[in-house]
């Protein structure tokens, strides 16, 4: 440890005794981050070496420590924690095209061309549900949805389950797929036509001014495609696979047409025709991020689909009455129907939540 510390600070010492003559930015910049990046190390090292040989007080060389990771955070973290204008949250995606699109009052998905302006992908959470995206980008990713969209890229599952945290895994990249319009994906924005099927709706008119707040660049370049394929949020098909295990429903996905079958998780009360008609629209579709409510006309037993993310949590009732909530292609969640008008409710209740506002209260009143 002490020569690799040695090595670093004399390599920072000659880089910045080097510093003589005028430098361009962006060498400047180099400069300032290696120097700053041999002083956190150097002295992390230093602390370290002094704890392994046992000069130093197992306390206070753990103080030591702290305060070397403290100063390192205020110093790289202050630019980011600087008060911003009110307007800045809505800069993430205050582009033309999402002006456009928050126009049409539309109840479908969009996705994002992952090579779009990072503050793009932002734009689900910051005008959701209005503007629901389709990404898995967000504050609280579910792993299982996040997979599923790997699953719809790749054609594989996602192996490396250790690295649940990857953000290429939470968008949507294959707009030419099935699981696509499954999704319920009728929008995209993008610089290009994402698929041969999409049709291009907006554009900024040339001379226009530009709407955005920040990479404002982008705003010119971004266009609404639709896709004319894509499937209502809920719908009802009579074939269904029923698959016990999470990966032989991942590697199932991509071998079955959602627009006739179901892939669930445990045999459905009510048995499915099992014919291979085309699906059907459920209707009076009412979301929001707590509850989900739907009816349907069922002419044949068959499951009800709702491309919304199955989680722990949510359950179903069907005309009132309790009903199973089955898992169905891999991510969503599902409801088995016997022939008849239905209306079907799901509604989520997270017990670790309400348990945590019960202690916060005990807390606040201790």
């Amino acid at each position: 440890i002490a020569a690799a510390v040695a090595g670093l600070l004399a390599a920072g010492a000659w880089w910045m005794l080097s510093a003589g003559a005028p430098v361009n930015p962006d060498a400047a910049t180099l400069r300032s981050g290696l120097s700053h990046l041999v002083l956190v190390v150097g002295s992390a090292g230093i602390i370290a070496s002094l704890l392994r040989g046992g000069w130093m007080p197992a306390g206070a060389g753990q103080c030591a420590l702290a305060i070397v990771a403290l100063a390192d955070l205020l110093v790289v973290g202050r630019a980011s924690i600087q008060p911003k204008p009110a307007s800045y949250v809505d800069g993430t995606g205050r582009y033309a095209a999402i002006e456009w699109l928050r126009d049409q009052q539309t109840t479908d998905r969009f996705a994002a061309d992952p090579r779009d302006p990072f503050r793009l992908h932002n734009a689900g959470m910051t005008f959701g549900p209005q503007l629901e995206g389709a990404s898995g980008y967000d504050s609280l990713p579910i792993w299982r949805y996040r997979n599923f969209l790997f699953v719809l890229q790749t054609g594989v599952p996602y192996r490396p389950r250790l690295l649940r945290d990857d953000l290429a895994a939470g968008v949507v990249w294959n707009f030419n797929s099935p699981w696509t319009d499954f999704l319920d994906v009728r929008w995209a924005i993008s610089p290009d036509q994402p698929a041969p099927q999409w049709i291009e709706r907006f554009a900024l008119p040339p001379g226009a001014p530009v709407s955005a707040v920040d990479e404002a660049a982008w705003d010119r370049a971004l266009k609404v495609y639709e896709n004319p394929g894509a499937m209502p949020h809920a719908f009802l098909v009579h074939r269904a696979l029923v698959i016990a295990d999470d990966d032989a429903q991942v590697e199932t996905l991509t071998q079955v047409d959602p627009r006739t079958t179901v892939i669930v998780d445990r045999a459905p009360e009510v048995a499915p025709s099992g014919e291979a008609r085309p699906f059907v629209p459920a209707t009076h579709v009412s979301i929001s991020r707590l509850a989900f409510a739907v009816d349907v006309d069922v002419d044949a037993p068959g499951v009800l689909v709702a491309s919304e993310p199955w989680y722990p949590g949510w359950t179903a009732t069907v005309d009132g009455h309790s009903a199973p909530l089955l898992r169905a292609n891999y991510a969503s969640r599902g409801v088995a129907l016997a022939p008849g008008h239905h209306h079907v409710e799901m509604i989520f209740h997270s017990r670790p939540l309400q348990q945590g506002d019960w202690l916060s209260a005990a807390e606040l009143v201790a």
